[in-house]
């Protein structure tokens, strides 16, 4: 059997083609989906809103962009909320220990469609 080798690394531009597909294939069978994340993302990169853009990268193939926010910290909190996003889908990491209360509101970007 072979050796997984997983590297966690920030994104390059050479990943943007398996960022989109990685990002398809995860919303894919979502319900709450309009299946036009991967176009979020690309409007989220243009307008240089992206702070943290992470890969998952195994055995030299993109595989996440990152998917494995449990594991880092993240949680879902009732305090925190944004509209139509259902709560177990709504996660997030404080820094501190404290966290923000009321309604979030998302970039422009998260409007794209294509």
């Amino acid at each position: 059997m072979a050796k997984l080798e997983l590297l966690i690394r920030d994104e390059t531009s050479d990943d943007h083609p398996a960022i989109s597909e990685v990002t398809c294939v995860a919303f894919e069978k979502m319900e709450i989906s309009n299946h036009t994340e991967h176009y979020i993302v690309d409007a989220l990169r243009s307008a240089n809103a992206l702070t943290v853009s992470l890969v998952a990268e195994v055995n030299g193939r993109v595989v996440g962009h990152p998917q494995y926010y449990r594991q880092f910290g993240f949680e879902n909190i009732d305090e925190l909320s944004h509209e139509g996003v259902p709560p177990e889908v709504f996660s997030v990491l404080s820094f501190d220990g404290t966290f923000p209360q009321g309604f979030v509101f998302f970039h422009e970007g998260f409007k794209a469609t294509c």
